[in-house]
């Protein structure tokens, strides 16, 4: 399936251009030369501005996970290690509702407020 939407994402998005590249010379040539009537071919850009977004969507889902593991790469693993730590905290932590105090996992009232800890 990726290999699909690598291929004819880009090819859509090709003639999706053409299409539209055509569509759109023949709607301002005609205000341009008013003698000539009414545009031609602007049909075509009913037809490719559509297909450039879809062709668009097909790259970003083909894409998507070369792009995404890119970020992960650069960061460092940054995010997935940020997330790990948090994850970490909330299992060993409840916060309070009222003042955002972290207090131990079995407390029953927040240590800072005295609020109730649900």
């Amino acid at each position: 399936m990726r290999v699909f939407l690598r291929f004819f994402g880009p090819l859509c998005v090709f003639v999706g251009g053409i299409f539209a590249i055509i569509g759109l010379v023949s709607f301002f040539k005609s205000f341009a030369n008013p003698s000539q009537g009414m545009p031609e071919y602007f049909w075509c850009a009913f037809i490719g501005l559509p297909l450039i977004g879809v062709g668009a969507q097909m790259c970003k889902l083909g894409y998507l996970k070369p792009i995404a593991d890119y970020v992960v790469d650069e960061t460092g693993g940054a995010l997935s290690k940020a997330s790990s730590i948090i994850k970490n905290a909330n299992a060993t932590n409840s916060y309070c509702t009222n003042c955002g105090h972290a207090n131990s996992q079995g407390s029953k009232f927040c240590r800072n407020c005295g609020t109730k800890v649900t």
